[in-house]
């Protein structure tokens, strides 16, 4: 599970001189489940000698029948 720190721990997060390990590791809590969308994405992707048009748009949704 992603762990997403809110726009209010970030500066305790970054900070270790104020911020102790028990506090930060306290901001530590699963993602909401409508925070983050699984997509597909072109097989090739991670592939850096690959740049063609389009490859980093998400692929159309194909159900099979």
């Amino acid at each position: 599970m992603s762990v997403v720190l809110g726009h209010a721990h970030f500066d305790s997060w970054l900070d270790c001189k104020i911020t102790d390990a028990s506090a930060a590791q306290a901001q530590l809590q699963p993602a909401p489940d409508d925070l983050l969308e699984a997509i597909e994405m072109h097989p090739q992707i991670n592939d850096s000698r690959r740049d063609e048009p389009g490859i980093q748009q998400p692929l159309q949704t194909q159900l099979l029948l």
